[in-house]
């Protein structure tokens, strides 16, 4: 059983990496496209700006304080679940989410940046940017995730 329980924190591990540098390579990306059809834009409205801006900026207030505060608090309950592949699935539904939604703000302001060429939106990917190192999955925090609460049994 133990075996089992180390390929599901193997699994995990690693498909959690891809995800947390696959948004790396998503901004970046949209980065290279972003500057490439930078020149192509037409400038809006200020007012039109500020609104967009806004919005942006209640996202990322919204989003990263409850995507971590949700993700610590359904983490501490996989220790209950007794199937293993239950709780790796369920942790990894975790892992998507906290990883997605911080994201989305990531990427979302990098490609509103190039297309509205102001810099709020570029502090804004920033502030999402040091948000998603939170989100970076290690080895030890999936390890204790992943493993079955053992004090019930005493």
């Amino acid at each position: 059983m133990k075996m089992k329980e180390k390929q599901f924190e193997k699994k995990a591990y690693r498909l959690s990496l891809i995800m947390y540098y696959g948004v790396f390579a998503l901004v970046l990306l949209c980065a290279c496209v972003g500057y490439t059809l930078q020149t192509h834009t037409q400038p809006i409205e200020k007012n039109t700006e500020t609104i967009i801006s806004t919005i942006s900026y209640l996202y990322l207030m919204a989003s990263i304080p409850f995507v971590l505060w949700y993700s610590n608090k359904k983490v501490n309950t996989l220790g209950k679940i007794e199937d293993d592949e239950q709780r790796y699935k369920e942790y990894m539904r975790i892992v998507k989410l906290k990883i997605g939604l911080v994201a989305v703000a990531f990427v979302v302001n990098i490609i509103l940046f190039y297309l509205l060429h102001s810099y709020n939106f570029l502090y804004a990917a920033g502030i999402a940017a040091v948000a998603l190192i939170f989100c970076k999955p290690k080895e030890e925090d999936i390890a204790v995730a992943l493993s079955k609460d053992d004090e019930e049994e005493l």
